[in-house]
């Protein structure tokens, strides 16, 4: 019974700090990975320092196949109405899509870490730890 019992604990152990690790408390309440900006402003207060770092660009393609209708938009007109062009066999469409990242600084009291929470596009990516406050 015992040697099953021991991977078991270190198990628990080992995935209960990764859970722990993109969440924090703010007083008492409990923000995370995920929260957006409202809902850390409501629940920590506002920050010590905001910081624009970057715009994130994402981009793909999208390829349609043999289509009988395609998207204007996609084709580079502007009317918004849909192209039926029967000549088209295959076309690959580049879209792409940019989200803001910002850095906003937390000092939660003496004698603690400060607190970075990485935002991009509106959304909590990242919780990270600065300095030690003195």
């Amino acid at each position: 019974m015992k040697p099953i019992l021991l991977p078991w604990l270190l198990f628990s152990l080992l995935t209960s700090s990764i859970v722990w690790a993109d969440n924090i408390r703010c007083g008492t309440k409990l923000v995370g990975v995920g929260s957006t900006k409202v809902d850390v402003l409501m629940k920590c207060g506002d920050p010590l320092l905001k910081e624009f770092l970057r715009t994130k660009v994402k981009g793909g393609s999208v390829l349609y196949k043999n289509p009988a209708i395609v998207p204007s938009t996609s084709l580079g007109t502007n009317n918004g109405t849909l192209s039926t062009n029967s000549n088209i066999e295959k076309r690959r469409i580049y879209r792409s899509t940019v989200e803001d990242v910002e850095r906003w600084t937390y000092d939660f009291g003496k004698g603690k870490l400060l607190k970075m929470f990485i935002f991009t596009g509106g959304e909590l990516t990242a919780i990270e730890d600065g300095e030690r406050m003195n």
